[in-house]
């Protein structure tokens, strides 16, 4: 059984979690708190990836189809200006 501060560091961060496991030399701890560690990545690349998708679909249907179809004719060039005035 580990202390009151013993678990909160174990609840606090994954390295604090790793140095409690080596000082009470619990293998079974150790496993859990980088179990626990990799779990939480995993959810947040499931997210992250969801996200970009609902990113890129809303792209899709927000962006416009057609871009520079109703554009005029091309600006004149700077001599054509120059010309005109």
């Amino acid at each position: 059984m580990v202390s009151e501060r013993a678990q909160d560091a174990v609840k606090d961060s994954v390295f604090g979690g790793l140095a409690v496991a080596r000082a009470a030399k619990s293998s079974s701890l150790a496993d859990s708190v980088r179990s626990a560690f990799v779990h939480g990545l995993d959810v947040v690349l499931v997210v992250s990836g969801g996200l970009g998708l609902l990113g890129v679909l809303l792209a899709v249907v927000w962006l416009p189809r057609h871009v520079g179809a109703d554009t005029a004719e091309p600006a004149e060039s700077e001599h054509e200006a120059a010309d005109a005035v």
